[in-house]
């Protein structure tokens, strides 16, 4: 389904749509970039992912500054438990958990939790802002799933402000017009774009 979505797209919109399974599978040899006992990614492997984010939006905003790993400290962490974990009610160890960090002298961004959203899709959707003073004036929204949870910490390196909603559903309109962002970003994992029905997408669309 993915796949003919994204042949579908290709001939017939200018939405860029930016498949990450090409760059994970590349960086295979590099380290584990998922988790063992959890369905998402590691740290690793959310920023390899949310690096070919980047690289696409930078085809249409060219003065976007690259995502570097070498920005990064990067420390293999063992800990405990995992979403898959939880469901057997076991907490074994987590060998494939990264710990990473901006390095000294690096602006770090500001980080925010904004107060919980309800839609027409879920209650209480978790809302983040971010923002760095240091970073082009480049504005972004991004409505993501659990795996792009990680990129809150890594995309303010690259944005003056990011409004971040925890919602694959919909483009929000409020959302979007009150931040006034030159660029929006849906993540979705493959898993919900095959399961979910198309329309109810349209039925709940909130686009004009």
């Amino acid at each position: 389904k993915l796949d003919q979505f994204l042949k579908y797209m290709k001939a017939h919109s200018s939405v860029e749509i930016a498949d990450l399974r090409p760059v994970l599978i590349a960086a295979k040899p590099m380290a584990p970039l998922y988790l063992v006992n959890d369905l998402h990614w590691n740290t690793l492997g959310s920023f390899i992912a949310g690096q070919e984010v980047i690289r696409a939006i930078q085809r249409q905003l060219p003065a976007l500054p690259p995502l570097r790993i070498e920005d990064f400290t990067w420390t293999n962490q063992p800990t405990v438990g995992g979403d898959m974990a939880r469901y057997l009610g076991t907490e074994p160890v987590e060998t494939n958990s990264f710990v990473c960090n901006l390095k000294p002298g690096l602006p770090p961004p500001r980080v925010q939790a904004l107060t919980p959203m309800d839609t027409v899709w879920d209650r209480h959707i978790l809302c983040t802002a971010t923002e760095n003073d240091a970073a082009p004036d480049i504005r972004a929204v991004f409505f993501q799933d659990s795996f792009g949870v990680h990129w809150i910490k890594y995309f303010g390196q690259c944005f003056r402000r990011i409004f971040f909603m925890q919602e694959r559903c919909e483009f929000n309109v409020r959302i979007i017009e009150e931040n006034h962002p030159q660029i929006v970003v849906n993540e979705m994992v493959e898993r919900y774009f095959n399961t979910q029905a198309p329309d109810e997408l349209l039925a709940k669309d909130a686009l004009p």
